[in-house]
């Protein structure tokens, strides 16, 4: 998601020609087909050889012995910070890891902005005054991250709510063949055209709640699950929270597929197939934009209350339900509503797609241009 959006503020910025931006970032071979294909970017691969990574395995093993005395520090962003001391930045944007950030320096008199995609810092988080001390700014992704970071002890005035964005102009073209999609994709699962079918498009991790979703739709008649992503259970990577889904899926008589990997340009094509959807998240999501993505394909949601879930939706288009102990039950009793009713299904529907252009990649690139002006001033 932070890759797409990176590439999405590059995109718009071709067109509004306002930054010059210069990308730092590990090397992968795929960079080949973007290294110079922008004229106000400049994009700097950064190959970690045999010998920095050497070196630096035998930094950690010495911080180790130290008891984490020295510093902090990875090949990364040891060639990183070259790159940073050798030219002037107005500002420096940070889209890494706490670890990562707390090797953050003020080279010359660039603001550092610390962007946070993630629920993962408070008061107790490993060297947080170091991380305050390093950041002029954190950006964060909702309002519910920016409160988080507050309750770290970091003023207001150096906090700042920039949202995520999706790319509503292409799922629009999609949901224009919905019908097709929707033919063909039920065809490939061998799902009914009558069948009920309620869509999940996530990881295969505890903090997201499949199993809970699962465990729902098992209390339910004439529903189908449908579960994008991840693995299947005939891999050979199986987790012990892999195991456990299968074996809740194994003790059920409903209708419940893994389709395994499937390639993001695709995803909306298997939301086409669905009557609703859910991201039963049972951690703080910081911004869930697979909400988002349900939203721009007109899917109605139910979807947990849970950190910066309800900054992506609205109680018009996303039954919000809460992970209390109830919480399963909650979401099949939302679930159930849904089904047996269509025309609460398709006035969720209308609804959904209310204030989108809100989360669009132009008004992403515009928030963005607003963010750095009130930054400046």
């Amino acid at each position: 998601a932070i890759q797409t959006l990176i590439t999405a503020l590059l995109d718009e910025n071709e067109k509004g020609n306002l930054f010059d931006f210069t990308i730092v970032t590990p090397y992968h071979q795929s960079l080949s087909s973007v290294v110079g294909k922008y004229k106000r970017t400049q994009v700097i691969p950064m190959k970690v050889n045999r010998l920095n990574r050497a070196f630096f395995l035998g930094y950690k093993v010495i911080r180790k012995l130290f008891l984490g005395r020295v510093p902090y520090k990875t090949a990364f962003f040891h060639k990183a910070n070259k790159v940073l001391k050798k030219d002037n930045f107005d500002f420096v944007i940070y889209e890494t890891s706490d670890e990562g950030f707390i090797q953050a320096k003020h080279h010359h008199n660039e603001k550092i902005i610390f962007h946070i995609h993630a629920d993962f810092l408070n008061e107790h988080s490993y060297l947080i005054d170091k991380i305050k001390e390093n950041a002029d700014y954190f950006v964060c992704v909702s309002d519910f991250i920016s409160g988080q970071i507050f309750k770290c002890g970091v003023p207001k005035t150096k906090i700042m709510t920039l949202k995520n964005a999706i790319d509503i102009t292409t799922n629009m073209g999609i949901f224009a063949n919905k019908n097709h999609y929707r033919t063909a994709i039920r065809q490939k699962y061998h799902i009914a055209d009558s069948d009920f079918v309620v869509l999940y498009c996530s990881r295969l991790s505890p903090e997201k709640g499949v199993l809970e979703l699962i465990k729902a739709v098992n209390q339910l008649d004439d529903v189908c699950l449908l579960i994008v992503g991840g693995e299947n259970f005939s891999s050979n990577k199986k987790t012990d929270y892999l195991l456990e889904l299968e074996k809740e899926v194994n003790t059920s008589d409903k209708k419940i597929i893994f389709t395994g990997y499937v390639a993001h340009d695709e995803v909306s094509h298997y939301m086409c197939a669905a009557d609703i959807a859910a991201v039963p998240s049972v951690c703080n999501e910081a911004a869930p934009l697979t909400l988002l993505e349900f939203r721009s394909m007109g899917l109605p949601t139910v979807a947990s209350n849970r950190g910066g879930i309800p900054e992506y939706s609205n109680s018009s288009s996303s039954k919000f339900v809460s992970t209390d102990d109830n919480f399963i039950q909650n979401l099949s009793s939302a679930i159930l509503e849904f089904k047996n009713d269509h025309e609460l299904r398709a006035e969720y529907s209308r609804h959904a797609k209310e204030g989108l252009s809100d989360f669009s990649y132009k008004s992403y690139y515009k928030r963005f241009i607003q963010l750095i002006e009130d930054l400046k001033s």
